[in-house]
C-alpha cells in the first residue's frame, strides 16, 4: 500500500482542531490556509451563517487557495457579494462531482480565492 506509506509519513502534519468553524476561522491570521474541504457544513446552517462562515473562508485562506463542499439537499454556494474573493471553479466542480461516488449529493463545489493585487 504505497499511498498508506505516504500518508503516514505526513501525518505529523495534520492537527485535530475541536472547536466552532467560525471561532476558529476567526482565530487565525489572514491567508492561515491553502486548502478546506468542508463537506456538507452549509447544510445545517441558516444561509447568514453559511454567508458569514464563508466571509471568514475567504479571509483564512491565502490567494489560489480552493474551497471544497457537497450540496445535499441545501444549495449553497459562496454569496455574489463574497466575490472575489472567491471565484467558483464551475467546470471543474461539475468533472468532479460526476466522478464522484456518493450518488446522494446534489452538488459539489470547488471555489478559488482570487489573490489580493
Amino acid at each position: 500500500m504505497p499511498d498508506y506509506a505516504r500518508l503516514r509519513e505526513l501525518a505529523d502534519r495534520v492537527t485535530m482542531v475541536t472547536d466552532d468553524l467560525a471561532h476558529h476561522l476567526q482565530s487565525k491570521p489572514a491567508g492561515a490556509y491553502s486548502k478546506g474541504n468542508l463537506s456538507d457544513v452549509f447544510e445545517y446552517v441558516s444561509p447568514e451563517e453559511s454567508a458569514t462562515l464563508m466571509g471568514a473562508l475567504g479571509r483564512a485562506l491565502r490567494g489560489g487557495g480552493r474551497l471544497a463542499f457537497w450540496n445535499l439537499l441545501v444549495p449553497r454556494a459562496s454569496p455574489p457579494e463574497l466575490r472575489p474573493p472567491f471565484r467558483p471553479l464551475e467546470e471543474l466542480s461539475e468533472r468532479l462531482w460526476r466522478r464522484d461516488r456518493s450518488w446522494f449529493y446534489q452538488a459539489f463545489h470547488v471555489e478559488e480565492v482570487v489573490a489580493a493585487p
